[in-house]
């Protein structure tokens, strides 16, 4: 019976973990075409912790593309609020390759 509880304990605490009022999202533009996730994680690691797909495990990172062809643009979702204003500070305006400077802005969903 403990073991259940235990069990139980630890699902629901990752689960408000994954659960967050605030929006945790920055949206990055001016990317080159040929960016990788483990390259995009790499360099937005530095600050903060970057979500986790609570289904997959798989870093929240989504590079948008256009019929298969990357457009230059991504969204990264942060576990913690306090990392997407460390983004927008530090990292925008920064160049994330020799050449290719990115901007990086909070995300606002349109309701």
């Amino acid at each position: 019976m403990k073991k259940e509880k235990r069990k139980r304990y630890k699902e629901n605490k990752k689960k408000k973990w994954y659960n967050t009022k605030f929006n945790t999202n920055v949206y990055v533009s001016g990317l080159p075409k040929e960016i990788t996730e483990a390259e995009l994680s790499d360099f937005f690691l530095r600050c903060g912790i970057i979500r986790l797909d609570p289904h997959s495990g798989e870093k929240r990172i989504k590079i948008y593309e256009d019929n298969g062809i990357k457009k230059g643009d991504a969204l990264i979702s942060y576990a913690r609020e306090e990392s997407v204003d460390l983004a927008v500070e530090h990292l925008n305006d920064s160049e994330i390759k020799p050449g290719f400077k990115i901007h990086v802005e909070r995300v606002s969903f349109i309701k």
